[in-house]
């Protein structure tokens, strides 16, 4: 039986599964192409051939939004492992080495954090032009700053240990230390954070996209599409931007849902009491 605290879980990840499935192999839920347009049949209400609609091309809706998957999700995916190795080795460097080199570097990371990404993306097209490769890089710059702030909290606890003291003791090169001791054992908020990132990289590259800065049409993408369909609403023909938008809402809200969902198992790890050996029974 299915408890009502489950249903959101799988939810989310039915939703995720589709969305896996959509971005390997888009061609196994879809025969229609989401780029030849058609004159004959513009803005056509959804319908059984036309499942959510046609734009004002032609091309079928649902199809666009199944390509476009492979667009957001996974520029998204990209960009988080991209911040996770980039950040994730910055970060257990800042907080094991802690000297003027590593203070410098989370200073240029702030910098980095704080630079505003509609600016440092418009800033991209207008010198390299609209691409999947300058929304990553964008998104990279600005996700790696926060894996390696989280990261660098954790090393500098983990730094601390008796393990590592000893491994240091014992004559260890300080990156063998980092890598096999420190690091593995300071990636556990980070991993949380992963999720996290991967919903809101979902929500940038769809914002870049509605005003023009993401990729290059007509690439399927879920914010181009929403903006496209916008202009279609005053004449009432809501379908054309309503259902890219879901597609954006239920990705973020699926990826949103289980960070939490994991995050509160591994706080629940954590903070379970250990049982020494030797202890009464």
């Amino acid at each position: 039986m299915i408890r009502p605290k489950n249903v959101g879980l799988i939810v989310a990840s039915v939703v995720l599964a589709f969305e896996v499935v959509a971005m390997i192999a888009p061609g196994l839920l879809t025969t229609h192409s989401p780029v030849s347009a058609n004159a004959s049949q513009v803005l056509l209400p959804p319908s059984s051939t036309h499942w959510l609609g046609t734009e004002a091309n032609g091309v079928d809706m649902f199809s666009r939004i199944v390509y476009a998957t492979r667009t957001d999700l996974l520029i998204a995916l990209i960009c988080v492992a991209v911040a996770m190795v980039a950040g994730g080795l910055l970060g257990v460097f800042a907080g094991y080495v802690r000297n003027f080199l590593s203070e410098g570097l989370m200073r240029l990371l702030d910098f980095l954090q704080s630079f505003p990404i509609f600016i440092l993306a418009l800033a991209f097209v207008a010198i390299r032009g609209q691409s999947r490769l300058n929304v990553m890089i964008v998104l990279s710059l600005l996700f790696i700053p926060v894996i390696a702030r989280l990261v660098r909290a954790e090393a500098l606890a983990t730094s601390e240990k008796a393990y590592v003291r000893i491994s240091r003791h014992l004559g260890v090169g300080a990156r063998k230390v980092m890598l096999g001791h420190v690091l593995p054992n300071s990636l556990g908020s980070s991993v949380i954070q992963m999720s996290v990132n991967a919903g809101l990289a979902v929500l940038l590259t769809a914002d870049l996209g509605f005003i023009g800065a993401g990729v290059r049409p007509p690439t399927p993408e879920w914010g181009a599409d929403a903006a496209s369909g916008a202009q279609q609403l005053l004449i009432g023909k809501w379908w054309a931007s309503v259902f890219p938008g879901v597609a954006i809402i239920l990705t973020v809200w699926a990826l949103s849902y289980l960070s939490i969902w994991f995050g509160n198992r591994f706080i629940a790890h954590r903070s379970r009491p250990r049982t020494r050996i030797g202890a009464a029974s």
